[in-house]
């Protein structure tokens, strides 16, 4: 204990250079020397629709399954031509370089917001941007759009803080912008950005009932309303502000998709101790809390548990709360110490050694490394028309859409909603099957598929060589021990 008591001391009177906080807070970086980079599953059906919207304009009639007139919106538009462009220059390689320019973005936004929070105490600060930054991208900075969204929020948190800190309504100009930015990048997140405003009206009135000075409200609410007006600013109007409410809140969609299931404790222990973590610091800091950062956390704590996608909100305001709470637990200066000329030489060589080593342990699984790469090219060399029927599960479909055939289903749930499609409820048809409360033979029978393409995580795995109406024509196996199987149909009749 005394021994603890010692390190904490010196490092309590530690007072970090510029260059060695830059040093620190390129150590999430690490992460991808030790992980594999890989190309998100939704990332391919991402693409295929920017690439769609380049050559034809705005989508509004789904372009990619076997469905016919399903109406589409695209309500990831921006995110979706911005991943194409770079992918088709720069491969896989180019997709890396973007991820790590967003985290670049995002280590500098998070410090800037703890600073602000911290009352720019640096080592708290340091130290919880390197924590929420390696739990960001553990879980969510992927070749998905809500890269963006992690930028953006904490863009608005650190803008909404920056006009209470600094009373500079100048600051909050910059809200709308972000607001346009969303709802074209990420319209289905767009609503979150509104959600944020509301510990802040809470607080406000807070203040007003037992007359204590706040901060001024007009400023906040016209910088709201404004937000609100510019949503409208969009390829599809009105449509992509309510596409949350056509296509979440979906039992079967929230047991099937494993991002939309709830964390238990039992899988997400850590997940859990993390959010005692932060309520112990509500309770080591009871007599200065903040309402509106316990708003936010008990809020986004909610979200997070619900379902996995929310974890992304939770992290994120977990900081500013952790930050605040914890900001005099060490002994800070209010400035860094200056460098000497032999220190500067030797940081130097310390950060070039990190991006060096980075660099050289980066495992990249380039599209060729994909199970479906080696189908989609078995296809291509037996197959003379790709307008044909291919059942596919939900995994495996954006891939193989991507390379030119039209599948029964692919990762973008909410479009085979009928809300959504105002057709049919294919998700539901899919979950049925799934759950054997759809017979295969039936659902055979209905769409007749040219091919049906098996991973072993699908119902039908089992049983379709009972089927003399199914030929096996191909099977793949990856080191995983994750099988996929391509029949074709040799009949009509289904035994």
């Amino acid at each position: 204990m005394e021994k603890f008591k010692k390190i904490m001391k010196v490092y309590s009177n530690w007072h970090p250079s510029k260059l060695v906080l830059t040093i620190i807070l390129l150590f999430p970086f690490l992460y991808f020397a030790i992980s594999k980079f890989e190309l998100d599953n939704d990332f391919w059906f991402l693409i295929n629709t920017g690439k769609e919207i380049l050559k034809k304009g705005f989508i509004t009639i789904e372009p990619f399954s076997i469905h016919e007139n399903f109406t589409f919106m695209s309500q990831q538009w921006l995110s979706s031509i911005i991943f194409y462009f770079i992918y088709d220059y720069f491969d896989v390689y180019g997709m890396l370089v973007l991820i790590l320019l967003i985290n670049c973005i995002i280590i500098f936004l998070l410090y800037k917001l703890l600073l602000l929070i911290t009352e720019n105490k640096v080592k708290v600060s340091m130290i919880l941007t390197v924590i929420i930054d390696f739990l960001l991208l553990i879980s969510f900075v992927k070749t998905r759009p809500q890269i963006f969204d992690i930028v953006f929020f904490i863009s608005e948190l650190y803008l909404l803080e920056l006009y209470i800190h600094k009373n500079n309504k100048k600051v909050l100009i910059f809200l709308p912008v972000i607001s346009l930015l969303l709802i074209n990048f990420h319209a289905s997140i767009w609503l979150m950005f509104f959600v944020f405003f509301v510990p802040y009206f809470v607080e406000w009135l807070y203040f007003k009932f037992f007359k204590k000075d706040t901060f001024k409200l007009n400023p906040l609410v016209i910088a709201f309303l404004i937000s609100l007006l510019v949503g409208l600013i969009n390829p599809y109007g009105i449509n992509a502000i309510t596409y949350l409410f056509r296509s979440y809140g979906v039992d079967y969609i929230n047991h099937l998709i494993g991002e939309m299931k709830a964390v238990t404790i039992s899988d997400n222990i850590l997940t859990y101790g993390f959010v005692f973590f932060v309520f112990y610091s509500y309770y080591y800091n009871k007599k200065q809390n903040k309402l509106r950062y316990l708003l936010l956390f008990l809020g986004t704590t909610y979200l997070g548990l619900c379902h996995y996608r929310g974890l992304l909100f939770l992290y994120i305001v977990s900081g500013i709360s952790l930050g605040y709470n914890f900001r005099n637990i060490f002994k800070e200066r209010n400035h860094c110490l200056k460098l000497t000329i032999g220190n500067k030489f030797v940081y130097s060589v310390i950060i070039i050694s990190m991006i060096v080593f980075v660099s050289l342990n980066i495992k990249i699984k380039t599209e060729k490394d994909y199970i479906l790469y080696d189908v989609a090219n078995f296809l291509d060399q037996n197959i003379l028309d790709k307008n044909i029927k291919i059942y596919t599960g939900y995994n495996d479909g954006g891939y193989l859409e991507y390379r030119g055939y039209r599948c029964y289903i692919d990762p973008r749930a909410e479009v085979f909603l009928k809300t959504n499609n105002g057709k049919e409820d294919i998700m539901l048809e899919y979950y049925n099957l799934q759950s054997a409360l759809l017979n295969y033979k039936d659902f055979l029978n209905k769409y007749k598929f040219e091919y049906v393409l098996l991973a072993n995580n699908d119902i039908m795995y089992l049983y379709l060589d009972e089927l003399d109406s199914y030929q096996k024509i191909y099977e793949k196996k990856n080191s995983k021990d994750v099988s996929h199987v391509l029949y074709k149909r040799v009949s009509d009749e289904n035994n």
